[in-house]
């Protein structure tokens, strides 16, 4: 099978594979490009996204969680050669109650540049991007060692941050519609805007993501 230079994939355990067919679905049908659903038995399945380079090839990929929504279409065809990465910046990097701030300031990077790793295109032949990937995972496996500053976030984000940041890896900042999740607005860390491209269920519990998700793209693809 031949694929094409930008893919799609996320990752899930069994607990969120409905929304990860889901995710998967919605990317395809809105970017015409497949996606890749890697699923493990592991509970700590954000583990593989330090693999996403390796799987990914010689190909840029879109990393999306398995509780995003793509809700309208998309042109991919500006990420077929980017330098690095591109992202969203966390809506909630500069904000006093999120652990986005400290853990910035602990792992000594701009707390500006912290992204959410919910979405983010990264081009797999890139040797930074590479490496960033590798430090991410060592990072991660000292920080379980304890060995490192303690950090707030319980997931790889604000490790895989620290190690594009470390490396040097080009950096390109998405708008929030490519990233938008509602939650973030709730807390008051966003705005309301129109034009949503992508919807995220970060921060919503579990078994309400799914609703969540219907319900806010009702409104948005209105």
């Amino acid at each position: 099978m031949n694929l094409p230079p930008v893919i799609g994939i996320t990752v899930c355990n069994k607990p969120y594979e409905a929304l990860a067919h889901q995710a998967a679905a919605s990317f395809r049908k809105y970017t015409g490009a497949p996606a890749l659903i890697l699923t493990t038995d592991d509970p700590v399945s954000y583990d593989w996204k330090y693999t996403l380079p390796e799987i990914a090839g010689d190909r840029v990929f879109c990393f999306f969680d398995a509780d995003v929504l793509f809700i309208r279409p998309v042109d991919l065809a500006p990420f077929r050669n980017i330098a690095g990465v591109a992202a969203v910046r966390d809506a909630s990097r500069q904000a006093m109650d999120s652990f986005c701030l400290p853990d910035a300031l602990a792992l000594a990077f701009p707390p500006d540049k912290y992204c959410n790793t919910g979405l983010f295109f990264a081009n797999a032949r890139v040797p930074a991007v590479q490496q960033a990937f590798d430090l991410a995972r060592r990072l991660m496996a000292e920080y379980r060692a304890g060995i490192g500053p303690a950090l707030k976030d319980v997931t790889e984000q604000s490790l895989l941050n620290a190690a594009w940041h470390k490396v040097g890896v080009d950096m390109t900042f998405l708008g929030n519609d490519w990233n938008f999740w509602p939650h973030a607005v709730h807390r008051g860390w966003l705005e309301w805007q129109s034009g949503i491209k992508v919807l995220h269920a970060a921060g919503v519990p579990l078994a309400e993501k799914a609703d969540f998700l219907a319900k806010h793209a009702a409104v948005f693809e209105a």
